[in-house]
């Protein structure tokens, strides 16, 4: 089966080339990997000769484009995450709603502290679709309306 679906996943743009996979950092920076090939046109990449891989940590402000992509569908009213798609045709999904002993009695267990999950028919998902969050918003709302020392905060 194709993996193309579910998507979940950060996609960065920097200095012209996507990378996928980003791990994000502390304090506003992304971790960048390419696999094999030439250095990229930066400086910040060192060759991990073990991983025959380039990584650089960079500032997010420095990326032309980052989302973090998430796939979502209804399952039986549920609003869920879907994690991976089996070839069974079967999809992992996460339970993103509060109401968690609702979920419990429907067959979702819990996997992990605070995640309900469940192993349901790919054909009981209903409204599939991806959630895009642009991650240099807040940075570019946070650069472009400053406050000045002694402003009321904008409501």
């Amino acid at each position: 089966m194709s993996n193309k679906y579910p998507r979940f996943d950060r996609i960065v743009e920097f200095k012209g080339i996507i990378y996928t996979g980003v791990d994000e950092l502390d304090d506003d920076m992304v971790g960048l990997t390419q696999v094999g090939g030439e250095r990229p046109p930066d400086d910040r990449f060192e060759y991990l000769e073990k991983w025959n891989a380039w990584q650089a940590e960079v500032p997010l402000v420095e990326c032309q484009a980052a989302y973090y992509i998430k796939s979502k569908a209804s399952y039986l009213g549920y609003e869920c995450q879907v994690i991976s798609i089996s070839d069974d045709k079967t999809a992992l999904v996460y339970y993103l709603g509060g109401n968690t002993g609702r979920a419990e009695e429907d067959g979702f267990v819990q996997s992990d502290p605070g995640t309900f999950s469940k192993v349901v028919p790919i054909s009981e998902l209903r409204g599939y679709r991806e959630e895009w969050q642009d991650l240099l918003f807040d940075l570019w709302r946070e650069d472009s309306f400053k406050r000045v020392d002694g402003e009321a905060a904008r409501t």
